[in-house]
């Protein structure tokens, strides 16, 4: 990974602006507009309004998005699962018969077993150049596990048809066009590399962790 917690991209292939940016400039002509929720559930039962304007409470749904916690409380047991991979692509888990099952939760994202796989729709403003910019890259354990999940993706979606997948399965907006995400996969993939992640902060199936070897209280 790079030394210091700059984006892993540049803002000329950010696929999304900020709703606080101006859509009308040039730079933001072809990209979708980030809108965040009003609120959303925590994990503890509650139901958070998102105000955007507060640093605290956005740094907080932030936090929510991309919490590993408790993927970090068992990481050093993962070993027994198996060895740190690449994930297949999506094509490939369709071929492998898996259904794909939606989960909010970042510590369960690409967990499965022979019938299913967990996948977390990826957020959209891990594709924002000014959210890593502005708040992810303030915050070394936020940024990693950002970086861990946008990593995963271009593991899932390495092709034309799993972008195709994708977007049929809202993983992925259906704003972005192959051209796009190749450009974003590049540069992403120049800047990040998934050996120097520190291991608590990959996705679980970057383990090939099949759930019925791990438990978690959802």
């Amino acid at each position: 990974m790079m030394a210091s917690l700059d984006p892993p991209f540049p803002p000329d292939v950010s696929l999304t602006f900020e709703d606080t940016c101006d859509p009308k400039t040039t730079a933001n002509a072809d990209k979708a507009q980030l809108i965040f929720p009003a609120a959303y559930h925590t994990r503890r039962g509650g139901f958070q309004e998102l105000k955007q304007e507060d640093p605290a409470i956005f740094k907080q749904y932030l936090d929510h998005e991309l919490d590993v916690k408790r993927l970090n409380g068992i990481h050093d047991h993962l070993w027994l699962a198996g060895l740190p991979r690449p994930a297949r692509p999506l094509s490939q888990q369709l071929m492998l018969g898996r259904a794909v099952v939606f989960t909010g939760a970042a510590d369960l994202h690409l967990a499965w077993d022979n019938a299913r796989i967990f996948i977390k729709p990826l957020p959209e403003f891990l594709l924002c150049h000014t959210i890593w910019e502005k708040h992810l890259s303030k915050d070394k354990e936020l940024y990693e596990a950002a970086a861990g999940l946008l990593l995963s993706y271009l593991w899932l979606v390495p092709t034309k048809l799993d972008l195709k997948i994708a977007q049929e399965r809202n993983l992925l907006p259906n704003t972005i066009s192959w051209q796009q995400w190749v450009g974003i996969s590049r540069a992403t993939l120049q800047n990040l590399d998934f050996f120097q992640l520190p291991e608590h902060q990959c996705p679980l199936s970057l383990w090939r962790t099949p759930t019925g070897k791990v438990e978690l209280d959802i």
